[in-house]
């Protein structure tokens, strides 16, 4: 039987991910930013997806070299992906909330309107 999709192609899909996306989306944001009136979490948002691809390739390698080391349908493999998985996904809340909500000091310094 012969697998839908190889390791090969999803490490070579993430990869070109990697390399592709942090400088259009870092350039999109710039350009959108300064054509519109946007607000600052604006920018962070930006960084935050330029990183996002690179990190998801770390990811994906950490995640390639546990099921290598443990096996795949081993009750290890499971547990430890999932401790790592949570511990990713709860930091990146964390850091994408406080990124995208925390004001600025440009924020703090606009006087607000009524």
């Amino acid at each position: 039987m012969k697998e839908l999709v190889t390791t090969a192609e999803v490490n070579r899909l993430f990869v070109l991910l990697a390399l592709l996306v942090p400088v259009p989306a870092l350039l999109a944001t710039l350009a959108i930013g300064r054509v519109k009136k946007v607000p600052p979490w604006w920018y962070r948002a930006g960084i935050l997806v330029a990183v996002a691809a690179p990190l998801n390739l770390l990811l994906w390698k950490l995640y390639e070299h546990n099921t290598n080391a443990l096996g795949l349908d081993t009750v290890k493999n499971v547990v430890v992906n999932l401790v790592i998985f949570t511990i990713v996904g709860v930091t990146g809340g964390v850091v994408i909330a406080k990124l995208v909500t925390a004001p600025s000091s440009r924020d703090s310094q606009q006087p607000k309107g009524d």
